[in-house]
């Protein structure tokens, strides 16, 4: 058997995730707090969220590419939501102080985002 392997991969799987959240494309979902919107892909929210994968896999059908989900957010800081996000998308948490990190783990908490509890 002969195995072919590139040693950057999730790497570059990040990387490319990353800037495709950045330009919004195929973004499936939308989370909304307050007036704020983060547009994301659906397959990552239910990879990292047990909760997300229910809510999602219990929506009715897939959104076609003019549809999204749309998950409005309650308990949760627009802050601490993005930085939530951003860990999504690179695996890293960045917070200014003790405040931003309770925000990041209480919305991490609502979320269900396991790798940070």
């Amino acid at each position: 058997m002969l195995t072919l392997c590139d040693p950057d991969f999730e790497k570059k799987l990040l990387v490319e995730l990353q800037r495709q959240q950045h330009l919004s494309l195929f973004c499936d979902v939308v989370l909304q707090i307050e007036d704020m919107l983060v547009m994301v892909h659906s397959c990552l929210l239910s990879a990292h969220s047990p909760v997300l994968l229910q809510h999602l896999g219990a929506a009715p059908g897939a959104p076609s590419p003019r549809r999204q989900w749309r998950i409005d957010l309650e308990g949760v800081t627009p802050r601490g939501l993005q930085t939530v996000v951003s860990f999504l998308y690179s695996g890293e948490v960045r917070c200014e102080g003790e405040s931003e990190l309770r925000e990041v783990l209480s919305a991490a908490r609502a979320l269900g985002i396991r790798a940070l509890e």
